[in-house]
């Protein structure tokens, strides 16, 4: 996370932004770099677009550069997604917009269909927020069926080695004794008589094919 304000002696709490990039443009004679501001939110906050807004105008006070900044929404509501903040008072008035991706709204078809590695992460992110509604047995068969679209995927190791952790780390079984039985029908699939983890299969099967 990176810190912003306040100043040396300042009596407020600092800001940390979850994740601010520096890139690089392909123009650079217009402006070499610009910043890219990430926040990614998993509840319903009232006050998310006012602190947006105060992420942007203590990131460019600090930087003086150029700005966008992207929320991502991982809660499972429909209903929360701002996308802007605005106040307005005796003829002075701010109106500050933002992007935003909410991760529930996305369509799975599109997803599956994508080349674009970060699609599959999605989905094992639209897979965990559905988690919480869905026995252990569906949401084995879920995931089950997620690995073996991921295998169909042409991408690099360590990117499926990363969506994988992104799975693991979001989905939560009530019952622990799932995820050696998910191990077990990797194997299985595999024709493997020795049981390996879900990733360590997918590096496998990756290197085999030469990805």
């Amino acid at each position: 996370m990176e810190p912003l304000f306040p100043p040396d002696g300042d009596t407020y709490a600092p800001r940390y932004v979850d994740k601010l990039v520096k890139v690089f443009t392909r123009q650079p004679e217009k402006e070499a770099w610009i910043l890219v501001l990430i926040e990614v939110q998993g509840y319903n906050d009232n006050d998310f677009a006012e602190r947006m807004f105060q992420y942007y105008y203590r990131i460019l006070d600090k930087y003086g550069k150029s700005i966008t900044a992207f929320a991502i929404f991982t809660d499972s509501g429909k209903a929360f997604h701002p996308k802007h903040y605005e106040k307005d008072f005796l003829g002075t008035g701010i109106y500050y917009g933002f992007n935003t991706y909410k991760i529930i709204d996305q369509n799975d078809a599109e997803l599956e269909a994508s080349n674009n590695p970060f699609a599959l992460a999605v989905l094992s992110a639209k897979l965990a927020i559905s988690g919480n509604k869905l026995e252990d047995q569906q949401l084995f068969d879920l995931a089950y069926n997620l690995a073996k679209r991921l295998l169909a995927k042409k991408i690099p190791k360590e990117k499926i080695r990363k969506v994988m952790n992104f799975l693991r780390y979001y989905l939560h079984f009530d019952n622990q004794e799932m995820i050696t039985k998910f191990e077990q029908e990797i194997a299985i699939l595999t024709k493997r008589k020795i049981p390996m983890g879900i990733e360590e299969f997918l590096l496998d099967r990756a290197g085999k094919k030469g990805i």
